[in-house]
């Protein structure tokens, strides 16, 4: 796929250059991208391929490469772009390539990677956690899109439907509220998609056909059977109910989608989480997510507030087309039952969302832990916590001897059942999670890519980072978290 994807980049839709492939220059890490390309707006584009599914975290290991190369300049991208012609033994000029991609203006004259930088997700099937985060950042100005590729097989032949399927064009609260999570529109890149998007040709091994095929879960499978007015039997559909993970790795806090505010209590879905959150009163109301398979897989959840006020009703929206479910779910928020109902959520059953203007003020987080989210309400600057750090089933350290000039403060969070979070950099290690485990006083921590150890010792009530047996852990200061740093349990912070 990678190497068919650089051979025909026109099958992403647009115009680029691509400077390396399979690229491991970063500092302290032997990670590597798949591509990385320039495009007609001198803007670093890094492509991540997969086969097949995603898997749960091409997002966020995209936006960490992203972070890598953000501050490359001019001169190294030239010098990485010469290096990716001469090991492929190209026998080509980097400079003079650039130069001709940008129509022959003078190098000199050419500014690359100055102001932003984005992500291009190809993929035969996008799993929902990571839909959901790239329409968060896509709500946020992160430019990322998601492209899927379906294959079709023909005389011994593949053909290869390359579609952009994230963004659409579809702007908040057109044609109901379940429009609303698809984030901003880039019309230029759709048109760009729409003109060049055909079937490719390309021979492959039936193998790699078979690997790309993409199977779709079936609504039978739920195997809910259907009582009066088309509900699904309670107890099938109570087995769809489950516990939300925001509060685990790899998941973090990312203000989603505010379906619902009055003057009491607000609404909104959170990753994988579907929260009712009563501020007046402090308390949480409802706290649920809906199993795999609530929904085929090409569908992403999408709530809103039923006009009783009384049920939410959680709909499937297919970000591709813009198209809902033939069938949905609605939660009573009193007796905390769920049913599905075989049929089409209309808008006149359910309240229209916040307008967007609302959804970017009202949920905010500093940081990317739960604990640090905050709601405000319309008018106020008081902030109300969602979530209390003593309610999670997690305990939380801080190192508070950090430069308090860099964002983020250095923060283990542990898991009552044996998982971690480790985040020391704000960019860098959204994918630093895996187990731990404890010998004594010592607490040693592996990556679930298996890549990173990291090594604590316990002090009383603190743990106390032990640099020589831990891989190096660079702030986002540029230094290296020290030998002996005292990481204390973080406290939750009061709204102000």
């Amino acid at each position: 796929m990678q190497e068919w994807i650089a051979s025909y980049l026109e099958c992403l839709g647009e115009k680029l250059l691509i400077i390396q492939k399979e690229f491991d220059g970063f500092n302290d890490t032997n990670e590597r991208l798949d591509l990385l390309a320039l495009d007609e707006s001198r803007i670093l584009a890094v492509i991540e391929n997969e086969l097949g599914d995603t898997g749960k975290d091409v997002a966020w290991q995209a936006l960490k490469y992203v972070s890598y190369c953000s501050t490359l300049t001019k001169q190294q991208i030239k010098e990485k772009f010469q290096a990716y012609l001469d090991k492929y033994s190209l026998n080509e000029n980097a400079e003079e390539k650039i130069v001709k991609f940008f129509k022959d203006k003078p190098f000199s004259e050419i500014s690359l990677n100055e102001n932003d930088q984005r992500m291009i997700l190809v993929a035969a099937k996008f799993r929902k956690e990571v839909t959901l985060t790239v329409m968060w950042k896509l709500n946020h100005g992160i430019q990322v899109q998601c492209i899927k590729v379906t294959p079709y097989e023909y005389n011994e032949e593949i053909l290869l439907d390359m579609e952009q399927i994230i963004p659409v064009k579809v702007k908040f609260g057109e044609s109901g509220p379940w429009r609303g999570s698809t984030g901003v529109a880039r019309d230029k890149q759709e048109e760009n998609m729409k003109k060049s998007r055909s079937l490719f040709i390309f021979t492959v091994l039936i193998v790699l056909a078979a690997t790309l095929l993409v199977s779709c879960s079936n609504p039978a499978e739920l195997g809910s059977k259907t009582g009066k007015n088309g509900l699904a039997a309670g107890k099938d559909a109570q087995s769809m109910l489950a516990q939300p993970a925001y509060h685990l790795a790899p998941f973090r806090t990312e203000p989603g989608i505010l379906f619902y505010e009055t003057p009491e209590r607000v609404g909104f879905r959170m990753l994988d989480g579907i929260f009712l959150y009563n501020y007046k009163e402090d308390r949480m109301e409802v706290n649920f997510a809906l199993s795999e398979g609530c929904f085929p897989s090409q569908y992403v959840i999408s709530p809103a507030m039923g006009v009783d006020e009384q049920s939410i009703i959680i709909n499937g929206f297919n970000p591709s087309d813009g198209t809902q479910c033939d069938h949905y779910y609605r939660y009573d928020i009193k007796s905390a039952k769920i049913n599905r109902v075989e049929a089409k959520a209309a808008d006149k059953f359910i309240l229209p969302y916040p307008s967007e203007a609302r959804q970017i003020q009202a949920l905010r987080a500093d940081t990317w832990a739960v604990e640090d989210l905050r709601y405000y309400p319309e008018g106020s600057a008081k902030a109300y916590v969602p979530f209390k750090i003593e309610e999670l089933p997690t305990t939380t350290y801080e190192w508070s001897k950090h430069n308090q000039a860099i964002p983020l403060a250095p923060r283990l969070t542990l898991t009552r059942d044996g998982r971690f979070t480790f985040l020391y950099s704000e960019l860098s290690s959204y994918l630093n999670y895996g187990q731990y485990r404890i010998n004594g006083s010592e607490y040693t921590l592996n990556t679930k890519d298996g890549r990173y150890t990291y090594v604590f010792h316990k002090v009383g009530d603190n743990l106390s980072f032990d640099a020589k047996q831990s891989a190096v852990c660079t702030l986002d200061d540029s230094t290296d978290l020290p030998d002996g740093a005292i990481f204390s349990i973080k406290k939750q912070v009061p709204g102000t």
